[in-house]
């Protein structure tokens, strides 16, 4: 099926988003309006059908085999190069005929009775009709088609019958003659029905579907010419080249919070194509109306527009993906913002057949660049992050789905580049090359497979230095250390005292005297007598480079300080020193190592309305203040503390759902209080319980959080179990190219070990990043496990790698 999915693709609604964010466009936002929603032809009757008087250009030359559509949408057939096709009769059954014969082939020897028998009722219902013969047998052998293709081929099917019948019986006929859903007239339609031959309508769509986008707090719109829908111009970028004018209209809902998009597509006195998405900003949910064919002036209800399963005339979430559901063009009428920003990364209410918005994507921010002078790489991520420009969506997953490349990167991405959106060869050029490298690949294959039999107890992982360092630093940050190992981290060669791993994502080394300007530092460490290979040597910087017009202000966040708070969070230049001033003055003065800080100020627990600002400093230079924060009232009911629950030979518990700012205390039934602390944020991943017990979590041990503010919640743990085996951790999936795993589950303070296709061991750390004995290459097969004590897990999680360059593949 691997080909077909590859020929079906279809070209859902281009409004554009901000797919890359230049300095140049500061608002490049997404908004994804109009997913290419189209409905069907109109006018037709039992006997013969007389071949189209219209479109007597096809405009094309097919090479033998080769899919004569590259994507179909919005009643319309595009070529590889994006231009609408003109058709003739001659081209609609060639088409046809190409697709049934895809189809066929690959529905395999089992079905092949049932396709003959499918066909002989059909010539036998139909005699007359050689047409509705072809569209009802490729309608049955669609269904037969895995789901991503099945549900490119609805697409392609329907625009097929629409353009039949358009050029059969003009737009007036159509309208009063064809059913919008099936794209059939409808006396041919109720025949199908009747004989079993076209599956009707199912529930979702319809009435149920407004009920179903309401209960899911969606914006129900009015009907189309309604005075409350407003005019906001038209499309000023217009990727399909596709309706004359392209108008934006937008309509905002006050309960439920929200906003309706429509992009009625004009031709002449007609709107071949009249889209409406809808978006609740609250819920994060967003459903799709589509309309075909509607008179310029006319009304129509929303009632009788096309939505949920009765959308067929285009994927529209292959193309609608993202933050938010709608495509914006930098400085175009979709730039609605903030209105257009969801709460959280948007949930379509689609078809189950069709992706439903993976993401959002994370493998962009693994691209190694640098955003300081003197080299000054552009990112993408500087604008697209929520309540900006928007996440992405997992090009990755997307690209899995249409069994090639979707159409978020053959009609987004790529049309984006070089045109709306910065091009190759300038200051974004890494996120860039990235993007299209990532357009060009698939997630790869994994899961759970057996486990490796096997050890190499030598292989113990380099830690990760967290770099840059600058000059006048007097601690760094380490990450990937085994829980108990001895980090030593070296100065030109000269160790600094080691430093036993608590936390394994970071471990805050002190450095004396304070780093200089072209030091090289690295860092290895030990583990029940393994020394680790050294890390990667970073040359430490004149931070005057990075920041030619003196330091940044830093910024507290999260930005909620809570009366009777004892913490407060500040994001920083990594290693400067931070002074936090209460009420300014009374300050509290720390050497941080790493660029998001924990920090208590000096007057604890907060009073309400206690104001806080941060200053931060490097060598002499001293930064301005940050914005001013204020205590607030704490939450009422506090939010009950949640911790996952342990597992024997764990030396850390993870906690989260705590209020910002809380004092928490862990207890343990036998051995009382084993660790308090207070974090600015909602959650402690690693938090080391070891320690006080004087040995890793048994079976049986139990466990109790207490979280204070001026009131206090508790909540009592199950008893730890034991380790008989463990789930296999996850990885992110990995870029070629770098030298470590990032580690997204596993059991707290387990040891992962990471192997290769050819199983010799290349890792063994812990925390968030865990270094390799080498940098990943194109082609290689990762097996990762994880350890506690005795207990391995059970299974390994097997994943491939990806390429940030398209130099890089291959």
């Amino acid at each position: 099926m691997r080909r077909l999915r590859k020929l079906s693709s279809v070209l859902s609604p281009v409004f554009l988003s901000g797919i890359f964010p230049p300095a140049a466009f500061p608002l490049a936002v997404f908004l994804l309006v109009s997913a290419a929603l189209l409905a069907a032809p109109a006018g037709a009757q039992i006997g013969p059908t007389p071949a189209p008087a219209v479109r007597v250009e096809s405009g094309q030359s097919q090479a033998a085999g080769s899919d004569p559509v590259a994507v179909a949408a919005y009643g319309k057939l595009f070529d590889a190069s994006g231009r609408i096709i003109s058709v003739t009769p001659k081209f609609l059954r060639e088409t046809l005929d190409f697709y049934i014969e895809q189809l066929t082939s690959e529905a395999g020897p089992d079905k092949r009775a049932d396709v003959d028998e499918r066909r002989r009722r059909l010539a036998e219902t139909f005699r007359d009709d050689d047409m509705v013969q072809k569209f009802l047998l490729l309608d049955y052998l669609t269904g037969l088609a895995p789901p991503a293709a099945q549900a490119r081929m609805e697409v392609r099917g329907h625009v097929l019958r629409r353009l039949w019948y358009e050029g059969l019986y003009g737009i007036e006929r159509y309208r009063d003659e064809i059913d919008e859903r099936s794209a059939l007239p409808f006396k041919i339609r109720d025949l199908a029905e009747e004989r079993g031959i076209l599956a009707k309508a199912t529930t979702s769509s319809g009435k149920k579907y407004i009920e179903e986008c309401r209960k899911a707090e969606v914006p129900i719109p009015p009907g189309w010419g309604n005075a409350a829908w407003k005019h906001v111009g038209n499309l000023t970028t217009n990727f399909l080249g596709f309706g004359n004018p392209a108008e934006v209209w937008r309509w905002d809902s006050s309960s439920p919070k929200g906003l309706c998009v429509a992009l009625p597509r004009v031709d002449g006195s007609n709107i071949s194509a009249l889209g409406i998405i809808c978006l609740g900003r609250e819920s994060s949910n967003a459903c799709f109306f589509d309309a075909e064919n509607v008179p310029v002036g006319a009304s129509k209800p929303i009632s009788d527009f096309l939505g949920g399963t009765d959308l067929f005339n285009g994927v529209c979430t292959d193309c609608h993906a993202g933050e938010n559901p709608y495509v914006v063009h930098p400085g175009g009428p979709l730039d609605m913002r903030p209105d257009n920003h969801p709460a959280q990364f948007y949930t379509p209410l689609i078809k189950p057949s069709w992706p439903q918005n993976p993401g959002p994507f994370g493998l962009l921010a693994m691209v190694p660049i640098n955003e300081l002078p003197p080299v000054s790489d552009g990112s993408c991520l500087s604008c697209h992050v929520p309540g900006d420009a928007g996440r992405f969506p997992d090009i990755l997953a997307l690209n899995a789905w249409a069994g090639g490349q979707s159409d978020y990167c053959r009609v987004i991405v790529k049309s984006a580049i070089g045109n709306t959106m910065p091009g190759p060869g300038g200051p974004f050029d890494k996120h860039v090359q990235a993007m299209l490298a990532f357009c060009g690949q698939s997630t790869p294959e994994g899961g759970d497979v057996p486990p490796v039999d096997k050890d190499d107890p030598q292989v113990v992982s380099p830690p990760l230095l967290l770099g840059p360092l600058y000059a006048c630093v007097d601690m760094v940050e380490v990450g990937g250390g085994i829980y108990d190992a001895k980090i030593t981290v070296s100065v030109n060669g000269n160790p600094q005292p080691s430093v036993q791993v608590k936390t394994p994502s970071k471990t805050l080394v002190k450095i004396s005297p304070p780093l200089v300007a072209g030091d090289v530092v690295n860092a290895v460490q030990e583990k029940n007598g393994v020394v680790s290979k050294p890390s990667p040597d970073v040359v430490v910087l004149d931070h005057t480079v990075a920041y030619p017009f003196g330091l940044p202000a830093p910024k507290i966040d999260p930005t909620r300080i809570n009366e009777c708070g004892r913490t407060i969070a500040v994001r920083h230049i990594k290693g400067a020193t931070v002074t936090v001033f209460t009420n300014g003055g009374t300050p509290a003065t720390y050497s941080t190592g790493g660029d998001w800080s924990n920090l208590p100020p000096a007057i604890r627990p907060f009073v309400l309305a206690d104001r806080y600002k941060a200053q931060q400093k490097l060598c002499k230079d001293v930064s301005p203040d940050s914005a001013e924060e204020s205590a607030v009232s704490p939450p009422a009911p506090m939010p009950v503390p949640k911790m996952d629950p342990p597992v024997a030979g764990q030396p850390l518990v993870a906690v989260s759902n705590l209020a910002e700012g809380a004092q928490t205390t862990i207890d343990e039934a036998s051995a009382g209080t084993v660790s308090s602390f207070s974090t600015a944020v909602t959650w402690n991943p690693e938090v080391d319980v070891a320690t006080a017990l004087g040995r890793n979590i048994k079976s049986g041990d139990t466990f109790t959080v207490i979280s204070e503010l001026c009131d206090g919640t508790k909540v009592e743990i199950p008893p730890a179990r034991p380790c008989k085996s463990l789930d296999p951790p996850k990885i992110a999936t990995p870029l070629v190219g770098q030298n470590f795993v990032t580690v997204t589950s596993a059991a707290p303070g387990a040891r992962i070990l990471v192997y290769d296709a050819s199983l010799a061991k290349i890792g063994d750390g812990s925390g968030i990043t865990v270094g390799l004995t080498r940098k990943i290459k194109f082609g290689d097969v990762l097996k990762v496990m994880q350890r506690l004590e005795e207990c391995t897990s059970s299974q390994a999680y097997q994943t491939g790698v990806v390429c940030a360059s398209n130099k890089d593949c291959g």
